[in-house]
């Protein structure tokens, strides 16, 4: 079994930056578009022209002969978690503005740091603890969310958020010798099902009604 990686911090720090950009990008467009398609449309198309550039990537130009994961448990509930954290996070936007959705998902670092320090026994320091408090307190500041707008829906970002550290806790502690590639094509491929089945049900409720359409439909379309 191959030794884990070492930590690069600067690399590790210009990721999430690109994937921070990246990440905005992709809400910007799917919001441009959340008018003329469902959000399980969005999931199945994106992945399924993601998914051929990353099998690309994973057997030619990594060389590699497989696109399986080396531990193939932990890598599907990753990307189960994943999945699941985004689902969560659309199916409230359209029940609470989005400056509330966002304060409430970026406090994602502090479920990390929590989590890291009692699931991984990693040691955080005090100027750890305060950038994370300083950086949520600023959030807040910026977005000043308002009491009343905190109904049932505005959970479902803190939700997500937890949703995302649990992920990033697995990925460090149980995937972290898995190929960035690897991970990113599992997760898509958990896309493709979870947006396939969904579109399947959303067909079973408008043509076939097999279900109570109107309230089945409806959650399925987020609405």
């Amino acid at each position: 079994m191959e030794p884990p990686p070492r930590d690069n911090l600067k690399l590790a720090v210009g990721a999430i930056l690109g994937g921070c950009f990246a990440l905005s990008l992709g809400d910007a467009l799917i919001k441009q578009q959340s008018a003329s398609f469902v959000i399980w449309q969005i999931f199945l198309m994106r992945s399924l022209i993601v998914v051929p550039f990353l099998i690309y990537f994973v057997r030619i130009r990594s060389c590699e002969t497989s696109i399986m994961p080396r531990l193939l448990g932990w890598t599907l509930l990753r990307s189960l978690i994943l999945v699941a954290m985004w689902i969560v996070y659309f199916a409230a936007l359209p029940h609470i503005e989005l400056a509330i959705a966002a304060a409430a998902l970026y406090t994602t670092p502090i479920f990390i740091t929590l989590f890291a320090a009692f699931f991984l026994g990693e040691t955080i320091a005090a100027r750890g603890w305060f950038a994370v408090l300083l950086g949520f307190i600023g959030t807040l500041l910026i977005l000043q969310p308002q009491a009343d707008d905190f109904n049932a829906y505005a959970l479902l970002p803190i939700i997500s958020a937890v949703c995302y550290a649990c992920a990033m806790i697995l990925t460090r502690s149980k995937c972290r010798g898995e190929r960035p590639t690897v991970l990113g094509l599992w997760l898509n491929i958990g896309f493709v099902c979870v947006g396939a089945f969904a579109l399947m049900l959303l067909y079973l409720c408008d043509v076939v009604k097999l279900f109570d359409t109107p309230r089945l439909s409806g959650m399925l379309r987020f609405e």
